[in-house]
């Protein structure tokens, strides 16, 4: 057994522990009913991102949009700077490159049992509301 034969083998067992992880991180998610987004009269938090509660007095604007059916909401804020120190390396360093005013925050809205008119209509009136607050 040569040291090829070795490290072939301790390369195969960190294989099988990726894949293994892999496989039960993905089921999880995928039979993991519990709520990813919730939009309601205090603000938007989106439980995949991390940002925690992001009131609608911090919302300056959002835009909705679709790709393949799929719904997303990019949320503009008024002090990106507060909730840039929140955010993940990568997009700390994606906000360094592009500057804190162009920041935001992107939430999917994949599997929400709501009509997308219904969910503009209300986020209208929260961010409206929440500009006369902050």
């Amino acid at each position: 057994m040569g040291l090829s034969a070795i490290i072939h083998d301790q390369w195969m067992l960190v294989g099988f522990a990726l894949f293994g992880f892999g496989t039960f991180s993905f089921g999880y998610c995928l039979f993991d009913r519990r709520a990813k987004v919730i939009v309601n009269n205090t603000g938007v938090v989106d439980f995949r991102n991390g940002y925690g509660l992001i009131p609608w007095a911090e919302i300056s604007e959002f835009n909705m949009w679709s790709v393949k059916g799929s719904y997303f909401v990019t949320l503009k804020l008024r002090d990106p700077t507060k909730w840039i120190a929140k955010a993940g390396v990568w997009t700390k360093a994606i906000a360094h490159v592009m500057g804190p005013k162009r920041f935001a925050i992107t939430v999917g809205l994949q599997n929400m049992a709501v009509d997308e008119s219904e969910l503009r209509s209300f986020m209208s009136e929260m961010v409206s509301r929440g500009a006369v607050h902050a």
